[in-house]
This record gives C-alpha cells, structure tokens and sequence, in this order.
C-alpha cells in the first residue's frame, strides 16, 4: 500500500478513517465506526479493496509483534532484487 494517503477524523461518537491515492483522487476508501458497535460501514471507490488491504496488513503488523518502524529494513541486491526484512536481513518479510 505504498504512495497511499491516511486521515482519521472523530466526529463526536463516530471515526470515520479515509485512504486516497495522491496521485489518482478517483480512488480512495472510507470506514465510519460508531463507539459501542462491532460493525462499521466501508466505502470504496476504484479498481482495488484498500480496505480489505489495510486491514490484512494491519493483522499482519500485530502478528510481528507491533515493531516500530525503525525495526524494518530493505536490501538491495547488486542485480536489482529486494527484499524488504524486520529486525535483521536474515529474517525477510514475504507478502
């Protein structure tokens, strides 16, 4: 989800939490939770499920542990491949 825009606005009992494309406004993402309910109404505009995405990267994060940002690192091969790892190149991220 990289180049993508976050903002969370509270409005008395609810949030509401918008995700947009800078560089395409057509397509963004939008999730209203109201406090005291487990539902929450997404709305999404556009060729992909950011919503679905956000959420599935979020459990991904909480299921390392909750590393800060400075724990992740990115190597580059001489070749030009990458790989994105946490804590240490030895321990590399897959999709």
């Amino acid at each position: 989800m990289t180049g993508l825009d976050a903002h969370v606005e509270r409005e008395e009992e609810r949030f509401v939490v918008y995700v947009r494309d800078p560089a395409d406004p057509g397509r963004w993402a939008a999730a209203v939770h109201r406090l005291g309910e487990r539902e929450r109404q997404v709305y999404q505009v556009g060729d992909r499920s950011w919503w679905e995405e956000l959420v599935d990267a979020y459990f991904r994060w909480v299921s390392w542990g909750e590393p800060g940002h400075e724990r992740f690192g990115m190597t580059v091969s001489p070749e030009g491949g990458q790989s994105i790892w946490l804590g240490s190149p030895e321990r590399v991220l897959t999709p």
